[in-house]
């Protein structure tokens, strides 16, 4: 399966709440085939992300029951019949 490095999504502060949004679903299709779901990882510590929840094809994630004050790094991996790719671009937030 292709590299997604290219897939971006946002993260925004929300009181105890960060919100995963607009996946850029770039390319539709990995490896000849459609793109069947994600899997988030997150760690409290940058380049340690483990894995935290499989999506089905969606386009939006909630992460609800954060700490205030705390630093959240995410990546997101395209699934499909192919495989999993290589991990996205990390991005971090920190709910107030």
């Amino acid at each position: 399966m292709e590299d997604i490095n290219k897939l971006a999504f946002s993260i925004f502060g929300k009181s105890y709440s960060l919100i995963i949004q607009n996946y850029k679903r770039t390319p539709l299709v990995q490896g000849g085939t459609p793109i069947t779901g994600y899997k988030i990882y997150r760690s409290t510590s940058s380049g340690t992300e483990t894995g935290y929840v499989s999506l089905g094809n969606v386009t939006s994630y909630t992460n609800t029951a954060l700490t205030s004050g705390t630093t959240y790094f995410y990546k997101v991996r395209a699934v499909n019949s192919v495989g999993i790719s290589s991990p996205s671009n990390e991005a971090s937030a920190t709910p107030t």
